[in-house]
């Protein structure tokens, strides 16, 4: 086992000093708060001192073993724990370096309290940052009160930093929506819910083309969809036949194309749905994801289809999602906005416009937090 100290002026710089000295498997021992020499309570002299150790013996006999299989699912485990810890770590040596500024935390530009409330809420701290924070008065409230005040102000801070959309408006009275997305998400389902609440809630005039010719029964879902409601279907296998059918279906209000799901590892066949929609007319595309979806996948996913002209996004299956919080880090890292949540397979039932009052209850619900608890409401600024 190798224990060092080291010394330094706040937290950010301590944790520098020993990454860079015993690597990224240190564990830190013991954070505490000392005084320059000339005087230990003297204002502004305060310095951090940390003792990390790490046991290059034990991580050599750890690599050794990685082969097996047992080896690798626990190294899995661990860096699960040790990110954990370090993130734990990282904050409580933040809360002692700001003891002498409680309204500071670290280089963060938010108070400490609030730090609390966005981890809560699920958010990042590497996308605090991204936060919107609407001016309010401080209140220095202690760490183990729950403040009904903050609570609501931190939950509309993160939800008015997020992009929602309204009904898109195109050129021309026609409007065309294609949807894509990754295999799976359901594109398909989401289709025959809008394509039901056009037609039948807002008595427009509906068709439904689909490019997707490469799965097996992609058609035949539509197909059945399309005969429930007595709706017309085109297959296009190319950009030509695409051009043809939406020329057949000059007469309708509103033309929903569905296309084929693809790997966002597969750029080649992201492409070729680009290719497969390049006709002369303006068509709205929405990436479809399922809200299910680990934040790394999300984002491979929305880099992938990027390379399309994307509008804004739709999210799947709220239903099945247990921790939002992906989704949530997710809207707050990208600038295109949320159109509509998905909440199960019922057509048209289990589908509605994205709020950013939808948004403050899935995060609530998250954390099992009623609306009571942040005073009665979840967010009063409009229902978009």
């Amino acid at each position: 086992m190798n224990i060092k100290t080291f010394v330094a002026r706040n937290s950010q710089e301590a944790l520098r000093k020993v990454k860079e000295e015993m690597g990224p498997d240190a564990v830190i021992l013991k954070t505490r708060t000392i005084g320059q020499e000339g005087g230990r309570s003297a204002p502004g002299y305060q310095q951090i001192e940390v003792t990390a150790a790490i046991d290059y013996e034990a991580a050599g006999e750890f690599a050794k073993k990685a082969d097996s299989v047992e080896t690798k699912e626990f190294q899995e485990r661990w860096k699960t724990l040790e990110s954990g810890l370090r993130e734990i770590t990282h904050f409580l040596i933040a809360l002692e370096a700001s003891a002498a500024n409680p309204n500071n935390l670290g280089d963060l530009p938010i108070p400490r309290n609030h730090y609390v409330y966005y981890r809560h809420f699920g958010v990042m701290p590497e996308n605090m940052h991204l936060i919107q924070h609407h001016s309010r008065r401080d209140v220095n409230h202690s760490l183990e009160r729950v403040s009904r005040k903050e609570l609501k102000e931190c939950l509309m801070d993160i939800v008015s930093s997020i992009k929602v959309s309204k009904e898109p408006v195109l050129s021309g009275r026609q409007k065309i929506y294609a949807f894509v997305g990754p295999t799976g998400v359901g594109k398909t389902t989401t289709i025959a819910k809008l394509a039901a609440i056009y037609k039948v809630k807002k008595k427009l005039r509906v068709a439904l083309v689909t490019v997707d010719t490469y799965r097996i029964g992609a058609v035949a879902q539509l197909q059945t969809y399309a005969r429930i409601m007595g709706l017309p279907l085109e297959v296009a296998d190319n950009p030509a036949e695409l051009g043809a059918a939406l020329e057949r279906y000059s007469w309708a209000d509103i033309i929903l194309i569905d296309t084929a799901g693809r790997s966002p590892s597969n750029r080649e066949d992201v492409l070729k749905i680009g290719q497969a929609l390049t006709v002369p007319y303006p068509i709205y595309n929405y990436l479809v994801l399922s809200a299910n979806t680990e934040l790394k996948s999300l984002l491979a996913a929305e880099k992938a289809f990027g390379v399309l002209p994307l509008k804004s996004y739709i999210f799947t299956k709220l239903d099945e999602v247990i921790d939002g919080g992906s989704m949530i880090n997710f809207l707050l890292m990208r600038k295109r906005p949320v159109s509509y949540f998905t909440t199960g397979q019922s057509v048209p039932e289990d589908i509605e416009r994205a709020t950013r009052k939808r948004i403050g209850e899935l995060i609530l619900r998250r954390n099992r937090i009623r609306p009571v608890e942040t005073g009665g409401e979840v967010v009063q600024y409009g229902s978009s």
